[in-house]
């Protein structure tokens, strides 16, 4: 083999190795509740270890979950489109000495319950440009039980406030002999028509007999007056 292919496959080895040795020398740990209420505060602490012997200056890179409102700080870094749906998100720029740990924390709030799942933290290593990911983290959003089915809500995400049948954007098709309005096919519905049909059927037959009674009553009261 050439040599000049030699030295160029040993010096990108070499960079590889040391690229996976940078990203190895560096560990993430993001901290946070996994469950909150509608509204409350969420604190996000993210700590980096340098393991390294020597100083690393990173980025910090962090995407910010969709309905989810920024507290601490106001404002994003930056933003980004991804198929017409704007992403925000947070940077930070540390250097951390060898065997030390660095950390920041940002505060963010949802307005909607669920079962959220917050993207991996994203770190740059600068020297190297080498990317090294964290791990996903799973939340869940607790609606605000207040008896009141409010935007956002729905029987999936908080059946305390939407029970079965409720109009808020989910056909759950249970056999409740409740017609869900956002059904365009629930067996209850025509449970339900058949019988109000009938329903309406005999209030329209009782209200007709009364009609032809009191009309009978009348004509018999007159008669007996016509008679004296």
């Amino acid at each position: 083999m050439n040599i000049r292919i030699k030295l160029t496959l040993l010096v990108l080895f070499m960079a590889f190795t040391l690229a996976t040795a940078s990203a190895q020398d560096l560990s993430i740990i993001r901290e946070a509740k996994n469950q909150v209420t509608v509204g409350e505060p969420l604190d996000i602490r993210i700590s980096l270890f340098n393991q390294g012997t020597s100083q690393k200056s990173v980025i910090i890179e962090e995407r910010i979950p969709e309905n989810f409102e920024l507290l601490n700080p106001p404002e994003p870094t930056k933003t980004k489109y991804y198929n017409g749906i704007t992403v925000s998100f947070l940077e930070w720029e540390l250097s951390i000495p060898a065997g030390r740990s660095e950390s920041v924390t940002y505060t963010i709030t949802s307005q909607r319950p669920g079962d959220i799942t917050i993207p991996p933290t994203k770190i740059t290593d600068k020297s190297t440009s080498t990317i090294l990911q964290g791990e996903i983290f799973q939340l869940t959003v607790n609606c605000e039980v207040n008896a009141i089915c409010e935007s956002g809500e729905n029987y999936l995400n908080c059946p305390q406030d939407c029970p079965t049948g409720s109009k808020d954007g989910i056909c759950d098709s249970m056999a409740d002999e409740i017609c869900d309005p956002d059904c365009t096919k629930d067996p209850d519905c025509t449970i339900l028509n058949k019988i109000n049909l009938k329903r309406t059927i005999f209030i329209i037959l009782a209200a007709v007999i009364i009609l032809i009674t009191i009309r009978i009553t009348k004509r018999k009261i007159k008669e007996s007056r016509y008679l004296k």
